[in-house]
């Protein structure tokens, strides 16, 4: 129950609740803290001490807890239709052992801060009334709202903004044809690493605001009004959540265009074809496992590939040697494919010899 005290300001500087080191930057203002216990006899002396120093990953610079003003949603209406959602099979989450992830972020929840402090962003449609304290939340700035007032200069999260996507690209909140169209849509694919940043949180508002009565032109429990079960399959943002693997660098280090280990597929197919790129994605796609990318990997499917490529090369090559009855052209009485006789030039003397053609035949009769 202690009072909060904010001693910093935007800048870095203290605050006037600083007292005699008001003004100052944090950094030296910790030196002067120091010597104004040594000068006042309080100082119990110092050791060495390794703590974690978070830094911002754009700037660099040293991110240091601040207490200030933010928006918060409360999140557990939205969760519980969330879970409901995905429990009663309106939402089917593959594979399957990904429900147990999503059920642990909903049933865990916590309210969350949607305002951020950036320039880009949709402005939080708040304003504030510097004099009087006031604040009036609308789609729109009010008629009320004259001279003295200001629009919030926070941002919405961007995840609450593309937590808005399913719906709001739709004409939402208008009935309109394309709403009802394509809301709800079929899969959504998408990796596990955002499966709470952005799935859950598309699930959870389009579950709240799909719904009546926030649905254009909808009610429940009225005359033809749909029911719970019926408003909430119709919610749901989409019936199925297919999560794959990321493909991750060499190391399996998650590539970001900040750690610059992003590599780009048009210069690997560039280097070592569509083909062999295709196959080595393939190759290392094991169903829950990410792919660890590697070029060399790449290289060696390459090769893999030119063996595929000039096998076929060679089969073109010796069409002709194939008996005429086995072609696929070749069909017997009553449109049956005609006895298979062989290889042209190939006579069967050997129980080996003749293993290898009956499977010859039978390839090329299920082929025909």
């Amino acid at each position: 129950g202690l009072e909060e005290i904010n001693i910093l300001r935007p800048d870095g500087t203290l605050n006037e609740n600083a007292g005699p080191f008001a003004g100052l930057d944090r950094k030296e203002a910790r030196r002067a803290v120091k010597r104004a216990l040594e000068e006042k006899g309080l100082a119990r002396g110092s050791k060495p001490h390794t703590l974690t120093l978070p830094r911002c990953q754009r700037s660099g610079g040293v991110v240091e807890p601040m207490i200030s003003t933010q928006w918060f949603l409360r999140m557990r209406p939205m969760a519980e239709r969330a879970l409901e959602a995905v429990h009663s099979g309106e939402t089917v989450i593959v594979p399957d052992e990904w429900t147990k992830t999503y059920d642990h972020f909903l049933e865990n929840i916590q309210d969350w801060c949607v305002s951020r402090q950036l320039w880009w962003g949709h402005q939080i449609p708040a304003w504030h009334n510097a004099a009087t304290g006031a604040t009036v939340v609308a789609r729109e700035r009010p008629d009320e709202c004259g001279d003295g007032w200001n629009q919030d200069e926070d941002v919405l999260d961007t995840w609450f903004s593309s937590a808005l996507w399913p719906f709001s690209t739709l004409g939402w909140p208008a009935e309109t044809p394309e709403l009802r169209t394509f809301y709800p849509t079929s899969v959504m694919e998408t990796g596990f690493d955002i499966l709470f940043f952005w799935v859950a949180r598309m699930i959870m508002l389009g579950c709240w605001f799909m719904m009546p009565p926030h649905k254009p032109g909808a009610t429940i429990g009225g005359a033809g009004s749909e029911s719970e079960e019926d408003a909430l399959r119709e919610s749901v943002p989409f019936r199925e959540v297919y999560i794959h693997a990321l493909v991750r660098d060499a190391d399996r280090q998650k590539m970001s265009k900040t750690k610059g280990n992003v590599l780009d597929p048009i210069e690997v197919i560039g280097q070592y074809g569509t083909d062999a790129t295709r196959f080595t994605l393939a190759a290392m796609a094991a169903p829950g496992t990410d792919i660890a990318f590697s070029e060399s990997r790449t290289a060696g499917y390459r090769n893999f590939a030119n063996k595929i490529w000039n096998a076929a090369r060679f089969m073109f090559m010796n069409v002709d040697r194939i008996a005429p009855d086995l072609r696929p052209a070749s069909v017997g009485a009553g449109g049956a494919p005609a006895q298979s006789r062989g290889i042209a030039g190939f006579d069967a003397q050997t129980l080996e010899d003749k293993w290898i053609l009956s499977r010859f035949n039978r390839a090329t009769r299920d082929v025909n």
